[in-house]
C-alpha cells in the first residue's frame, strides 16, 4: 500500500514490515521485509488462508494534508501462476471520544481439536482518546448464539490487551468466529467486529496408527503447482509403486511423475499428548526424487499456526531421519533415493519439555525446484504416535569400530543405548557381534530415565582383514519393541602390508575386497568392484 500527496508522486510506502517498531499498531500488516518481484519494498506475500482485517495508525506525516491518495500495487514474477489477491472494506477513521474494538482472535488458531473446550482469546483495543474500564466483549461460532464476558480493566487510549471468554466445543471441519465489544456511546462502531476462519481436526491419542486403508482420517492437503500433489490411493508410478502394507498409501502424484517448483503439503489430523511418556512419530517412506528435491516434516504445538521444522541432520531424538542438510536451498530433509521403503522414528519427550505441547499436529513438506529433472516422488505409509510400553531399550550408535581400522589390531567397542520406554531402567543386558558370529555380551547397570542415552564400553575384539559387519543390540527382558533394539555398522579392516625389493604388493581385484574403502560425496556416482560394463570402460585390464 503506497500514498502520495499528488498523482503524480512521489508514491511512500504506508508502514513497515509487521512487528517493526516503526509500524505503530500495526495489525495484519506486511509480511516480507523485501519482495523480490516488488523491488525490494515491504509486501504482503504467500496465502492469507482467507479474509482478514489488515489495520494501521497513520504516521505524523498524514497530519493536517489537504489531500492525499492510496493505491495498492500487485507485483508478480514468473516463477508460478496462482490465486492472486482481493481487497474489500478500505476505511479511514479520525479517533472518537469512546472507541473500542476486538482486533484479533488470538485463540483459536488456524486449527483446533475438534471436539474439544477450547478457550476463546481476543485482543480487543482502545481506539479512541478516552480511558476505557469496563466494557462487554462478545464472540460466535458460524453466526450462531453470542458467548459474552466483560472486560474489566484500564485501557488507555491505543492499549491492547488479551481477554479470555468462556470455551467452546470445537466443531469438525471449517467454521468462522468472529468477536466483537459492545461499549456503550462506542463513536465508531465499524471496527468493533474482527472474524477468523479456523478448522476443527480430528483428535487421535496415542498410540494411534494409520495405515490409510480407512480414507482419509483428517489429513488436509495443499500445493503451489496443480501438477504436483498429495493423492491418497495405490501409488503406480516408478520406483515408488505401491503401498507398505495394504494397498493405500499417501503419495506425490499417484499415477505420474512430479512437476518443478512445487511446495506440496500433507497436514496430519490433532495428537492428544496429554499424559504421553516418551511419545514418538513412526512412519514408512519410500522416495525417488532428484537431488535437492524432497520432503522435511514440521510440527504445530497447541495449533498455533507456527510451523517449526521437525529435528536436524544426525538429530539425537531422531532415529533414520534426514539425510541432507538443505533441501531445494533451504532447511533439512529427505532428497535422493530410499531404495525401497524405509522406517524413520522421532521421539517427542524433548519438544514436549521444550514447547509445553497439549496437542500437536505434523506437516509433510514435498519440496522441488527448478533445477533437477523431476522424479517419480514420495509414498507415505503407516503413520503412527506411538506411546511406548513401559520396557523398550536400545543400541542408538555405534562410537567404536570406526570405519576403518588396521586389520589384526584390537579394537576398543563404544556404543550409546537409550531408553524408549516410559519406566527407568537399571540393568540392560547388551551384546555384539562381529560378522555374524559368536555374541560378545556384557551388561548396563546404572538407572537410564525414559528418553536418557548413555554410553556404554564393551570388551574388545580383533579387526578381521577386509570388510565386515559389525551389529550391537540391546537384550532386556519384556522389551515391547525388539524392532529398535540393533544398529549395525560396516566397517573395513584395512591390511597392514610389509613393504622390500623381495614383496611387493600386487592386488589385481580377482578376489574379495581386501581393504579398499569407497566413500562418495554425491548421488549417482560411487566406485564398485567387479567387472567394468558400460561404454568403453567395459573390461579389466
Amino acid at each position: 500500500l503506497e500514498y502520495a500527496t499528488s498523482l503524480t508522486g512521489p508514491w511512500n510506502v504506508v508502514g513497515d514490515l509487521q512487528g517493526n517498531p516503526t509500524c505503530v499498531d500495526c495489525i495484519n500488516w506486511y509480511n516480507d521485509a523485501s519482495l523480490n518481484s516488488g523491488g525490494g519494498l515491504q509486501a504482503w506475500t504467500g496465502s492469507s488462508g482467507g479474509w482478514i482485517k489488515s489495520s494501521i495508525t497513520l504516521g505524523t506525516q498524514f497530519n493536517n494534508l489537504p489531500q492525499c491518495w492510496f493505491r495498492f500495487v500487485f507485483t508478480s514474477d514468473a516463477s508460478v501462476i496462482t490465486d492472486g489477491f482481493s481487497i474489500d472494506n478500505f476505511c479511514i477513521f479520525l479517533p472518537q471520544p469512546d472507541d473500542v474494538g476486538a482486533t484479533a482472535i488470538v485463540q483459536p488458531g488456524p486449527t483446533g481439536p475438534a471436539g474439544n473446550c477450547l478457550n476463546v482469546i481476543v485482543t480487543v483495543k482502545n481506539n479512541g482518546v478516552n480511558n476505557q474500564t469496563t466494557f462487554p466483549v462478545s464472540y460466535s461460532i458460524n453466526g450462531g448464539p453470542a458467548v459474552t464476558a466483560t472486560y474489566n480493566g484500564l485501557l488507555t487510549p491505543g492499549a491492547t490487551a488479551n481477554f479470555t471468554l468462556p470455551c467452546f466445543n470445537v466443531p469438525i471441519g471449517p467454521y468462522t468466529i468472529c468477536a466483537w465489544t459492545s461499549l456503550p456511546g462506542d463513536g465508531n462502531n465499524y471496527n468493533d467486529t474482527t472474524c477468523a476462519s479456523s478448522i476443527g481436526i480430528p483428535v487421535f491419542t496415542p498410540t494411534f496408527c494409520d495405515d490409510m486403508e480407512s480414507g482419509n482420517q483428517g489429513y488436509q492437503s495443499n500445493t503451489t503447482n496443480a501438477a504436483t500433489q498429495w493423492q491418497l490411493g495405490t501409488p503406480a508410478f516408478g520406483a515408488t509403486t505401491g503401498a507398505y502394507s495394504g494397498t493405500n498409501a499417501w503419495d506425490i502424484n499417484l499415477t505420474s511423475g512430479y512437476g518443478v517448483g512445487t511446495n506440496a503439503d500433507l497436514i496430519t489430523p490433532i495428537y492428544d499428548l496429554t499424559g504421553s511418556n516418551n511419545t514418538y512419530l513412526s512412519f514408512r517412506r519410500n522416495q525417488n526424487v532428484a537431488q535437492n528435491d524432497g520432503m522435511r516434516i514440521s510440527y504445530d504445538a497447541n495449533g498455533s499456526g507456527n510451523w517449526v521444522i521437525l529435528g536436524i541432520v544426525n538429530d539425537p531424538d531422531g532415529f533414520n531421519w534426514y539425510n541432507t542438510n538443505a533441501i531445494n536451498f533451504g532447511a533439512p530433509g529427505w532428497t535422493g533415493s530410499s531404495n525401497g521403503w524405509q522406517e524413520s522414528r522421532y521421539y517427542l519427550q524433548n519438544l514436549i519439555n521444550a514447547t509445553g505441547a497439549n496437542f500437536i499436529q505434523f506437516r509433510f513438506e514435498f519440496v522441488s525446484g527448478f533445477n533437477g529433472t523431476p522424479n517419480d516422488g514420495i509414498s507415505l505409509d503407516d503413520i503412527c504416535l506411538k506411546q511406548p510400553g513401559p520396557n523398550d531399550v536400545g543400541v542408538v550408535a555405534i562410537t567404536n569400530p570406526t570405519a576403518n581400522s588396521a586389520a589384526g589390531g584390537s579394537s576398543p567397542v563404544n556404543v550409546t543405548i537409550r531408553n524408549f520406554g516410559s519406566a527407568t531402567q537399571t540393568t540392560i543386558p547388551v551384546s555384539y557381534s562381529v560378522n555374524g558370529g559368536a555374541p560378545v555380551n556384557t551388561t548396563y547397570n546404572g538407572s537410564l530415565a525414559p528418553g536418557a542415552t548413555t554410553n556404554l564400553v564393551m570388551p574388545p575384539f580383533t579387526v578381521p582383514s577386509g570388510q565386515y559387519g559389525f551389529c550391537a543390540w540391546t537384550a532386556l527382558a519384556g522389551d515391547s519393541d525388539n524392532s529398535n533394539d540393533t544398529t549395525c555398522i560396516s566397517s573395513v579392516g584395512v591390511p597392514v602390508v610389509p613393504l622390500s625389493y623381495t614383496q611387493p604388493y600386487d592386488d589385481n581385484f580377482d578376489g574379495a575386497n581386501i581393504g579398499w574403502t569407497a566413500t562418495n560425496t554425491t548421488g549417482g556416482s560411487i566406485w564398485e568392484l567387479g567387472t567394468p560394463s558400460f561404454g568403453s570402460t567395459n573390461n579389466a585390464h
